[in-house]
């Protein structure tokens, strides 16, 4: 069931499951952003780009543990650790050869284009009937992701603007 199912078939609050499948797809959407973040970081030549790239690994990681914490509250901890660890290692390999011999530039546009993936888990989880002691989280850390979305696409305007001249 995906999270849209959810949304059209679920109007009260979610139950354990939903909410711990809900939680799921969050946590996939961080992991993965954690794991480009750190390929981009290592592929890019500016340091200045290596850092944030880092920083904004490290923060996704971090988003990712608080989600997990809170799926084991709804007994979720053994349903999702094994299928987003998978889906993990299967998708790491795509985004690292996403990144590799690529420009700065490029490196900007895909990591933006990841952002774009993981607002869209957000909203769609925040379009959700979600319990109220996990909605103040995931609205954090969406605002979160959108900053760093205007953040990575500043630098690619800005990046873009100076090649071009």
């Amino acid at each position: 069931m995906s999270l849209t199912d959810l949304k059209r078939t679920k109007p009260s609050i979610l139950s354990d499951r939903e909410t711990a499948l809900t939680l799921e797809a969050l946590i996939k959407a961080l992991q993965e952003g954690e794991q480009g973040y750190r390929i981009a970081a290592a592929g890019s030549t500016i340091p200045d780009m290596q850092r944030s790239f880092a920083m904004e690994s490290t923060t996704r990681a971090h988003f990712a543990l608080e989600l997990q914490t809170l799926a084991r509250a709804f007994d979720a901890a053994s349903e999702i650790c094994p299928s987003v660890a998978g889906g993990l290692h299967r998708g790491g390999n795509e985004v690292k050869s996403a990144f590799t011999g690529k420009d700065d530039l490029t490196i900007l546009l895909d990591c933006e284009r990841g952002e774009d993936s993981a607002l869209r888990v957000f909203r769609e989880a925040l379009g959700l009937a979600l319990p109220d002691s996990i909605r103040p989280i995931i609205v954090r850390q969406a605002a979160e992701v959108h900053s760093a979305h205007d953040r990575i696409r500043a630098r690619r305007d800005q990046l873009s603007a100076a090649w071009a001249r």
